[in-house]
């Protein structure tokens, strides 16, 4: 459910500007919309980072399936022989 939805919107630049340059950490997620459309999210920094940490591991999760169907997989005991070579020069 979407709490702003009927939500008014007001445009209030002198805020926004406060809440931009805010020294502490602000620990909230606006969703800014116009004619009843969401236009823009506006986020702490703490939830941000912890949402880019999260894509980032899913990132890595598709592409580890995607290498899975395709068939681009090898052992794991090569994959550490190929290190241990590697690493000893």
């Amino acid at each position: 459910m979407n709490l702003f939805a009927k939500a008014p919107v007001l445009c209030c630049p002198a805020l926004l500007l406060r809440l931009a340059s805010c020294d502490t950490a602000l620990f909230f997620a606006f969703e800014l919309i116009a004619e009843h459309d969401p236009r823009a999210v506006l986020q702490d920094p703490k939830s941000y980072e912890e949402m880019r940490n999260a894509l980032g591991l899913l990132k890595l999760l598709a592409q580890g399936e995607e290498d899975i169907r395709k068939g681009n997989i090898c052992p794991q005991e090569e994959v550490f022989s190929d290190l241990e070579r590697l690493a000893s020069g």
